[in-house]
């Protein structure tokens, strides 16, 4: 081991301080005019100026030239001087450098692996930092500074951590501004350690202007370029070196350009130099004598390369997505080009992430690159969450847009879970610096995507939001002015994927695949309380973007232990159950899943739900509590006795069972519009229910928005079980829509009311702009499907149901089945019928067919109101009667003409609007009337507006088109 016990204010080792006062009489390392210099491509003089002057010899044929010391110049007096009252001639106390070193291999070089660990080391163990270039040695104890331990920190005899740091960069920074011919590697190094300053935006001495050197560097000695098919002589035991020195540019040059809203300075098709493997850092830390390995290197390396190799490869899809979506001039991105770059970006991350490890720096270094990876899923689906209005190809595709929405809130829900893992690790004070060693702005400036003419404004806007969540890391950090919470950081506040009120606010402020289409869990699990987190559905495992993992599942009795490692089971069983478990007898393979580590550590897998289910209806255990009251309070004993019937037919856990009374209590009241379908859905529907399982999971995707419309304080619970249930029930009843018997179609019928008032109940979240009755046009272009399922069944249902019509018309549900066969009014008395020829013959363009079409709708829509007229009792009124009357009436191509957005068929909808409104009685349709006016004045051209005046007044007030 080296041992430095030269005081503090003692000067460094007589033979390094004469290389900077001594010049060295060697050769030239790599003059200009040197054929093993890099001379350029193409594009310059000197390549050909090169082969007119070495005719027959490609520069890549020359041998490589023997290793040369660079050459030096001698410091005049008042150079040394300065570099004396900077402190670089100081050394560390005794005891520091090796626990800095050792600091150094352990958080910094898998940051950024730009030494050659086995030169370094082979060097500085036997001689401690005599031989090693004093810029380079100032720039490691900066980055390691980061890192380093209380009581090391103590030991350096500086009074905190931003001390140190400052004085480790005045040092570096005097020795880099009257450097002498330092070797452009160790300068490339040095420069990109010192990307780990970082004081304030105002400082230009920053990270963006360290990458910005050692990019310049890097490229004026071709370390852009692969050696093998370039003018560019490496030689092959360096190679691997400087890849992962030109890589580590790209990762910095990325994640700066993003958080600075600057151009990237490295371009893709400017460089053809392989990304590095793992197996080059093994081969190298391997080659180390095991003592110094020992000494200095972590356990458990090779996994710490594959976390790096991990973020190159996320690195590297970020300049993919930063340049298609920020660059000044070039054509928009396609939806398929985004998912082509999701795919990969999935693939890379599935492939590269570290397998499952208690090792805590492993965890440490994993929990880093799931930072960076989930931020970089947000920063490919963003445009599509805020600026969709802006591109005309994305302006009705609802779909898309709920997607990436979905996505982007998943991957800042993942990034919460990482924080709850890193909190739980007790690293804060680790993972912080790593981040700022990436990210180093304050906040990540909004840029927006081009607009029409291809510019991209400069804007900037803040969204004044200090993220909760990480008032730990800002504790942690009080005392250091340097660090500051970064753009990252907004997507750590553990609010964040939860609150509908602040995501979209949040989201705007933040420039940054995640999710499945209909895939709720890690959007709105509350994963500050592990006990909370429930279980994905059987059919919604592997959760999308979570590393799925091989594990071990216990088959005892009422035991649902998971692990990943066979030790750990094995230790299980004689704890657990009192004896030596058997392999393949006592526990089975499995494949699980995670939301979290640490303490924390809490697996699932495929069937975790149905293992985990109670068979007690009991309070599930939560800070606060789901089930707020006991059952037998909500409903009588009898029907307490059905959801304990249920419940173990379908091992419903206890939300389930708190939801299910929760209908039978009150929800049921809120579909119904007599005595005679309260009755139906009250004491009928859940017999169904019990034998239909697509109707039970119906009900309770129902009550739950029920509860949440009603603002039952377990929102976020509410949401995941809506969304589960429905997820699980659609695909049941398309199948059973395909084999309809006696058995099952009572439960069809009901079900498709459940499925009209779900549609309703949620389409105020996810489809701002949707005509109600049709997709949107970018969501089936072939226009095939441009009805809604929920409309389809409506309209179709007889047909559907025609073999079981008669035992329907005359069974239990017989109320509910003669919506389905409303009259209208057949008189002459038909009000808006002459409005609407009127409104015929404004449309001179339009042919024979589309006057027909519009003719026959408008016709049936006038009748409507007539018959809305005659209606004298209320209760008539229902949201099936309503639906009935006209939507589920008018012909196919009307249906067409309103996807294509037709004036005409706009007109009737504007006007479908005053029958609709009274809908709004029903909570699952309030402010639905006012919202379809508006999507219809968003489409329909200006010069028909003054058709469709008084439903504008009627609906949005007299002053809306004022």
């Amino acid at each position: 081991m080296p041992g430095v016990s030269s005081p503090q204010e003692s000067n460094i080792a007589d033979d390094t301080r004469n290389d900077l006062l001594e010049p060295a009489h060697q050769e030239e390392f790599l003059p200009d005019d040197s054929p093993t210099s890099y001379i350029g491509d193409q594009r310059g003089p000197r390549y050909s100026v090169y082969d007119l002057c070495h005719p027959g010899t490609p520069q890549d044929a020359q041998p490589p030239a023997a290793p040369r010391l660079p050459k030096t110049e001698a410091h005049k007096p008042h150079e040394l001087e300065l570099i004396r009252a900077n402190g670089g001639f100081v050394t560390l106390p005794k005891d520091v450098p090796d626990e800095v070193i050792r600091c150094y291999f352990r958080h910094v070089h898998f940051l950024i692996p730009v030494l050659n660990a086995k030169e370094f080391l082979d060097e500085y163990y036997y001689n401690g930092f005599t031989n090693i270039n004093p810029l380079l040695m100032w720039s490691m104890c900066l980055a390691s500074a980061n890192f380093l331990g209380e009581e090391t920190l103590r030991k350096t005899g500086f009074s905190s951590r931003k001390a140190m740091k400052e004085a480790m960069y005045t040092r570096a920074k005097c020795l880099y501004d009257l450097d002498c011919g330092t070797d452009k590697l160790v300068l490339i190094q040095c420069v990109l350690l010192l990307t780990f300053w970082y004081t304030d935006p105002q400082d230009h001495t920053g990270a963006w202007y360290w990458v910005g050197i050692a990019i310049s560097l890097a490229q004026s000695i071709g370390f852009h370029r692969d050696p093998e098919f370039t003018h560019n002589v490496i030689p092959i035991e360096s190679r691997a070196l400087i890849s992962r020195i030109w890589w580590s540019c790209v990762i910095r040059d990325r994640w700066l350009s993003l958080a600075k809203g600057r151009p990237m300075r490295i371009h893709d098709e400017d460089c053809d130099v392989p990304m590095p493997c793992a197996e080059d850092i093994f081969h190298e830390l391997h080659a180390i004598d095991p003592e110094i390995r020992n000494a200095f290197i972590p356990n458990q390396s090779d996994l710490l390369a594959e976390t790096w190799i991990g973020l190159m490869k996320t690195s590297f899809h970020l300049g993919q997505i930063l340049r298609i979506y920020y660059r000044v001039r070039g054509p928009r991105p396609s939806t398929q080009e985004i998912e082509n770059i999701a795919s990969d970006l999935h693939k890379a991350e599935q492939r590269e992430l570290p397998q499952a490890t208690t090792d805590d720096l492993v965890l440490i270094h994993k929990y880093h690159l799931d930072l960076f990876y989930q931020s970089t899923v947000v920063v490919l689906y963003r445009p599509y969450v805020l600026n969709a209005d802006d591109d005309p190809a994305l302006e009705d595709n609802v779909s898309w847009r709920e997607t990436a929405k979905k996505r982007a809130r998943a991957a800042a829900s993942a990034t919460n879970m990482t924080l709850e893992n890193i909190i739980q690790l007790n690293v804060l004070n680790v993972v912080k610096p790593m981040i700022n060693s990436r990210t180093e702005a304050k906040r990540l400036p909004y840029t927006p995507p081009r607009n029409s003419e291809n510019t991209t404004p400069s804007t900037s806007r803040s969204n004044g939001y200090e993220p909760a969540g990480l008032k730990a890391i800002s504790a942690t950090w009080s005392n250091e002015g340097d660090i500051s919470l970064d753009a990252i950081d907004q997507l750590l506040n553990p609010d964040f994927a939860l609150r509908d009120d602040n995501y979209d606010a949040l989201f705007s402020g933040f420039g940054l695949d995640g999710l499945g289409e209909n895939q709720p869990f890690p959007g709105v699990q509350n994963e500050t309380h592990p006990e909370e987190v429930h279980p994905p559905f059987p059919q919604d495992f592997p959760v999308p973007y979570l590393p799925v993992e091989k594990g071990w599942q216990c088959q005892s009795t009422g035991c649902d232990y998971l692990c990943v490692s066979k030790k750990r089971m094995e230790t299980h069983w004689p704890a657990e159950h009192g004896r030596k478990g058997k392999p393949s007898l006592d526990w089975s393979s499995t494949l699980v899943q995670t939301f979290f580590r640490g303490n924390m550590l809490k697996y699932f897998s495929k069937d975790s739900r149905s293992r985990s289910a109670t068979f007690q209806i009991t309070p599930a255990k939560v800070s606060e509590p789901i089930v707020s009251t006991t059952l037998d309070e909500m409903i009588s004993q009898s029907e307490l006795q059905y959801v304990g019937k249920i419940q173990q037919k379908y091992s419903l856990d206890s939300v389930d069972c708190w939801i299910l009374s929760q209908y039978l209590a009150s929800t049921y009241k809120s579909f119904a519009n007599d005595d005679e379908t309260e009755h139906i859905w009250k004491d009928i529907v859940p017999a169904f229910a019990y034998s239909n399982k697509f109707l039970l999971h119906g009900l309770l995707a129902c009550t739950a928005q029920y509860m949440i419309h009603m603002n039952f304080p377990q929102r976020q619970e509410l949401i995941l079980r809506a969304c589960s249930h429905q997820d699980y029930a659609l695909p049941a009843f398309r199948e059973a829509i395909d084999n309809p018997t006696n058995d099952n179609c009572d439960a069809i019928m009901t079900y498709s009311y459940l499925l009209v008032v779900y549609t309703f109940a949620t389409s105020s979240a996810t489809s701002s702009d949707s005509l109600l009755f049709v997709a949107n046009c970018a969501n089936c272009p072939d226009k095939n499907s441009i009805v809604p399922l929920w409309l389809i069944f409506l309209r179709d249902g007889c047909v559907m149901l025609c073999d079981v019509w008669d035992m329907l018309e005359n069974g239990p549900l017989a109320a509910l089945t003669a919506a389905w066969e409303s009259d209208t009014y057949d008189g002459n008395d038909i009000p808006y019928w002459a409005h609407f020829s009127n409104i015929a013959r404004e449309g001179s363009s339009w042919s024979k067919d589309e006057v027909r079409i519009y003719g026959d709708a408008s016709l049936l829509l006038a009748r409507c109101f007539a018959t809305m007229d005659q209606q004298k009792n209320d209760s008539w009124v229902s949201t099936w009667k309503i639906l009935g009357l006209w939507p589920m009436r008018v012909e196919s191509e009307f249906m067409t003409f309103l996807y294509d957005r037709h004036p005409g068929a706009l007109i009737l909808l504007a006007y479908y609007c005053i029958i609709l409104k009274k809908m709004e009685r029903y909570w699952y349709f309030e402010g639905g009337a006012v919202k379809l006016m508006l999507s219809i004045l968003s489409v329909l051209e200006e010069r028909w507006h003054h058709f469709i005046r008084e439903p504008i007044n009627l609906i949005l007030g007299k002053t809306s088109l004022a």
